[in-house]
């Protein structure tokens, strides 16, 4: 105590402060804080909400779909517009986003299908639903044409390697351009024309999706262990297709994801790298990708959390992925990833140490992440697609 009180003195000679004023300086002095973890950027991914079937197993069953088939039911609309309203609790309301819709922060992106499309506006107005207006606020929606969407509508038809990844499984593999020739080949490659109960023909296998969407509607059609069956082969076909788990194969996966997550990579890295150059683009914090279950079950393959998360399941209605860009006090970019399981839910689950390429750890780094998904992902499907060799799909009509 004396030794530090001659210290004060001694440089008090060589101070305009007093004595006092420096010992009581030296012992008020507190221990610096590190800034908090800022969040730089958001990619969210969701799939649309509840909806009609595409095809009836009855035609008077069309009278409780009032929008039509394949288009999102009372159901649906809701729940999407309740995801909205989440994304506002954690962005907006916590002053990350502006409090009213700003084109310069938020971008929504969708698959040109019409379930997709309308599930993007109404979780734009459940973000904005606050907003104080009496007509709900008109959300701007950006799209391809489905055709030429290779990002948010791979075609399985146009890609020869895809073919290829197929008949490593299935020597007798035929692409055929149509879905439903395309479910039909599936279950017959996986086997279930030789050990299902109920389905035994190709033909049995068309209406398959439609009982499951029938269930899933809330539209009981079919006994319960036809049902069951049923939904056991859709989700094996999905996976299969998909190349998820179980029938986990990266080269399918990311024929049908790798060219989004890249996406979303690029624009992490963009946002890392923001300078007085690219600063407007920069202003954009918020990117939304509105699409389908398929395409976020091989993202979660790439990403390495496809069976952790869901098992052999496949993400439901309203189901999203964030994955998130945020940067410590030492200026060090890291990426958290959560997800969430569908309707009701009342908040995103965290798995970002669960995530391929980051060993554990709760705060992923973005160089490792990227690094590790670089075998994964890819700028173009369609230079991807041209890697196998050349099959033009079997037509008919």
């Amino acid at each position: 105590m004396w030794l530090l009180l001659l210290s004060v003195l001694l440089l008090s000679q060589y101070s305009q402060c007093s004595p006092i004023e420096l010992f009581v300086t030296h012992q008020n002095e507190e221990p610096q804080q590190k800034a908090p973890d800022q969040l730089i950027f958001v990619n969210a991914l969701w799939r649309h909400g509840n909806r009609a079937p595409d095809r009836l197993s009855n035609n008077t069953l069309l009278s409780y779909f009032k929008y039509g088939t394949g288009q999102m039911t009372e159901e649906g609309i809701d729940n999407s517009y309740k995801l909205g309203q989440q994304f506002a609790r954690r962005y907006k309301d916590t002053g990350f986003l502006n409090s009213t819709w700003n084109v310069k922060q938020l971008k929504f992106r969708s698959v040109a299908v019409e379930r997709c499309l309308a599930t993007a506006v109404a979780v734009g107005q459940g973000m904005y639903s606050d907003s104080g207006r009496k007509i709900p606020f008109p959300i701007p929606v950006f799209t391809e044409n489905f055709k030429g969407d290779t990002m948010l509508a791979p075609n399985w038809a146009d890609c020869p390697l895809n073919s290829e990844a197929f008949k490593k499984t299935c020597p007798t593999y035929t692409v055929y351009p149509k879905y439903i020739d395309y479910l039909a080949e599936s279950f017959e490659c996986l086997g279930w024309d030789k050990r299902s109960k109920y389905f035994k023909t190709r033909a049995s296998a068309y209406s398959v999706e439609g009982i499951v969407n029938e269930y899933l509607a809330q539209v009981e059609t079919r006994p319960v262990d036809v049902r069951e069956e049923a939904r056991a082969i859709y989700r094996d076909i999905q996976a299969y297709q998909g190349g998820t788990f179980p029938h986990s194969d990266m080269t399918k996966a990311g024929l049908l994801a790798g060219e989004l997550v890249y996406q979303m990579m690029d624009n992490f890295k963009q946002h890392r790298d923001c300078t007085e150059a690219n600063k407007m683009l920069c202003q954009l914090k918020f990117y939304g990708y509105s699409t389908q279950d398929f395409v976020i079950a091989s993202v979660l393959e790439l990403l390495g959390v496809k069976e952790r998360i869901l098992g052999i399941e496949h993400p439901f209605f309203s189901s999203a992925v964030l994955l998130e860009l945020w940067r410590n006090s030492a200026g060090i970019p890291y990426v958290k990833f959560l997800y969430r399981y569908g309707p009701n839910e009342p908040e995103f689950v965290d798995f970002t140490k669960d995530m391929f390429g980051c060993d554990g750890n709760e705060k992923c780094d973005l160089d490792t992440l990227t690094t590790a998904l670089s075998s994964r992902i890819f700028k173009s499907r369609k230079e991807q697609c041209q890697l196998g060799t050349a099959e033009k799909p079997i037509i008919i009509n």
